[in-house]
């Protein structure tokens, strides 16, 4: 009994010896280079992870554009607050090397996003700040800035209150943005907002409400600054919220603002979302350089999908699609015929999930046409049983047919990176001449697309939960406990054979390898996949987001 028993070890160990292998060599290989700098572009991010950082540096090769970010120690990291004054010196040192800046204006005032919530900062900081701004356009008059600043959350900051008192805020915030948008208020519901006005301490209260309120003061000066020309164009984007809100009325202010000023959205652009908007500041800067508004059809995987508000999100989808469409100078096309790249939204839930192999024939009939697809991949709950990618490798559809996949924990980041990621993308095709400037951009794109499978699919909607289980068992609190010298070096082994386990099983799928046709101005070459090495690290003490680096990417050109 034994000798058998050891022969089924060996034969088990054999069988996950010969998967963990690379797939068969298919093809000429080829070896490109990304594509060669066209131009350098300094980004001061919204903080130090890597949605707000390196992702942007890695799409943005795909269009042959180098991202200048500041060092590592001048950044925030996690609470402690980045270095404003050296990153503001930095910034005066570096910009005369580039060609255009993305300053996160929460970056430099605050120290960071995390660090901004809490807004400790004076008027006096404020009024350094923009003559900062001012100083940088007098000394640089020909290079464009363009600057991003987060509108607070609608959740309380952390600290400002226990639990309970942050429910109360925060339904109290929900009714109170109700209320004042509608033109006659029910009398049950402005009994109700008494009520919880009275439940909560006023000073708590005055707290919250005076955050909203100085954002409002300090944005509406940002707003000067781009109206007069010191900024080529300012976004304020939205973060975390709902459809009613006190933020929301700091943002219907501003619009209200905007169209009595007759300023555009070319020069102010009010938008949902936070960590993705230097991204899309990325391609909008490129669209306008080549003069392309991209044509994009707009599809959805079920009926519902595009009046849907999806959770810490302030617009339905398709409110959300439409804006992100307009952000890179883009417009809505009829038909994905009549597209440059067709917008695939999937947002799944317990009840439509069942239904998500009609959205994978009707991606896979698309691309079988050779149609361009950006997909965004959403779930209701962060389940992988509700993403589409698992379908699409179930019905072995070309998953690098794809021009863009993204599926990040908010509806407003997944849309944003998707049209971000497509807009680079087909530029860069558009400008490439000849097979080996086809084969560069190539290169770089799948390497982003790679990345986007593994963390946005099978990390987010996956790993992360089996993760956050294990660490929990060892004292960590919703991963949010990561301790350098107690459990992270744990939680960094769990992670790292996590990646690897989820890039072998996607490595080895027929979908994967599947070969595809890569089109650019002058040249078709059919492209396969066959690998790629992935490793991973926790950027902060926590698991909410990872460091994923993608390299080696094994690229084959058919015969």
């Amino acid at each position: 009994m034994r000798r058998f028993f050891a022969v089924g070890i060996i034969l088990v160990a054999l069988v996950c010896a010969f998967l963990a292998l690379p797939p068969d060599d298919q093809g000429v290989p080829v070896s490109p280079e990304f594509p060669a700098i066209r131009r350098r572009v300094l980004l001061v991010p919204l903080d130090s992870r890597p949605p707000c950082g390196r992702f942007v540096q890695d799409a943005a090769r795909i269009a042959g554009i180098e991202i200048i970010l500041p060092p590592a120690e001048l950044l925030d990291e996690y609470f402690r607050p980045g270095n404003t004054a050296a990153l503001q010196s930095w910034t005066t040192e570096h910009l005369a090397d580039c060609d255009a800046a993305i300053l996160s204006v929460d970056q430099l005032l605050h120290g960071g996003l995390l660090a901004s919530r809490q807004a400790k900062k004076t008027i006096d900081d404020e009024n350094a700040l923009l003559h900062f701004l001012q100083k940088l356009r007098a000394t640089h008059p020909s290079i464009p800035l363009y600057a991003f600043s987060i509108l607070p959350r609608m959740t309380p900051p952390d600290g400002l209150c226990d639990w309970e008192e942050q429910k109360r805020l925060m339904k109290y915030s929900r009714l109170f943005g109700r209320i004042t948008r509608e033109a006659r208020p029910k009398d049950e519901d402005l009994a109700a907002l008494e009520d919880l006005r009275a439940s909560i301490s006023p000073e708590i209260l005055a707290q919250y409400e005076k955050l909203f309120a100085d954002y409002g003061s300090f944005g509406t000066r940002l707003i000067s600054l781009a109206e007069n020309g010191t900024l080529d164009r300012l976004v304020i984007g939205q973060d975390d919220s709902e459809p009613y809100s006190i933020p929301n009325l700091v943002l219907h202010r501003f619009s209200d603002l905007l169209a009595a000023k007759n300023i555009g959205e070319n020069r102010i652009f009010l938008t949902q979302g936070a960590d993705e908007l230097a991204l899309s500041i990325l391609s909008a800067i490129e669209a306008e350089r080549e003069g392309f508004s991209p044509r994009i059809a707009l599809l959805y995987n079920d009926v519902s999908t595009p009046a849907r508000v999806l959770p810490y999100m302030g617009a339905t989808l398709e409110n959300t699609a439409r804006e992100k469409i307009r952000f890179t100078r883009g417009t809505i096309a009829t038909s994905p015929e009549a597209a440059d790249f067709t917008l695939y939204i999937s947002a799944n839930d317990k009840t439509t999930k069942y239904n998500r192999h009609i959205a994978a024939t009707e991606i896979s009939t698309l691309l079988n046409e050779n149609r361009a697809v950006a997909l965004v991949d959403l779930s209701e709950h962060l389940y992988l049983d509700e993403t589409l990618l698992p379908e699409l490798i179930e019905a072995e559809v070309p998953i690098h047919g794809l021009t863009a996949y993204a599926g990040w924990n908010t509806a407003s980041n997944s849309v944003g990176t998707a049209v971000a990621h497509a807009v680079l993308l087909q530029i860069a095709q558009r400008r490439a001449q000849t097979e080996n400037e086809a084969l560069s951009v190539a290169a770089a794109h799948l390497s982003f697309l790679d990345g986007r499978f593994l963390e946005d699919c099978y990390y987010l909607k996956d790993v992360v939960d089996h993760l956050n289980y294990s660490l929990e068992k060892c004292g960590a609190q919703n991963g949010r406990g990561l301790e350098y010298n107690y459990n992270y070096p744990l939680g960094s082994l769990l992670l790292e054979s996590a990646i690897e386990n989820r890039r072998n099983r996607l490595i080895h799928t027929v979908a994967y390898q599947a070969p595809f046709t890569f089109k650019t101005k002058n040249a078709e070459p059919r492209l396969r996949t066959a690998d790629f090495t992935a490793t991973a690290s926790f950027p902060w003490p926590r698991t909410f987001e990872i460091d994923l680096r993608i390299n080696n990417l094994r690229l084959y050109m058919e015969d």
